[in-house]
């Protein structure tokens, strides 16, 4: 993958912060491919160019969107923002971290919580 990196660094200047932003989060050593990987390697340097820059942007901004929306509803329901208590390794809470385990954000729970229950009152029959 750093050869991939590499190569995107000196060919598309343009992604460089992400390139940058990833190469952070996902460094680690990469061991020496086999033939077949290096024959897909040059089959992904043919067409790296080929992809216009904004599916990269668009693909950054839908992951900002969703990161966003996940915290919005995290902290409404007074969950983890990072695994909503499903990880046990997750360095926030631990797997403790399910709805209810923080206090939730009183707006957000008046924004994004009460009007679900409001709605799913008015739908259920007791």
């Amino acid at each position: 993958m750093k050869e991939i990196v590499d190569f995107l660094k000196v060919n598309r200047p343009d992604l460089q912060p992400m390139l940058e932003a990833w190469e952070s989060i996902y460094s680690q050593k990469e061991e020496d491919e086999d033939l077949e990987s290096k024959i897909e390697m040059t089959q992904v340097y043919e067409n790296i160019n080929n992809i216009p820059v904004h599916h990269f942007n668009d693909l950054n901004n839908k992951i900002a969107n969703l990161e966003y929306l996940n915290n919005k509803m995290a902290y409404s329901l007074g969950a983890c923002d990072k695994c909503l208590g499903e990880n046990e390794d997750c360095t926030d809470c631990q797997g403790l971290g399910v709805p209810g385990y923080y206090k939730p954000d009183i707006n957000l729970f008046k924004e994004l919580v009460i009007p679900a229950i409001r709605q799913f009152k008015r739908t259920i029959k007791y």
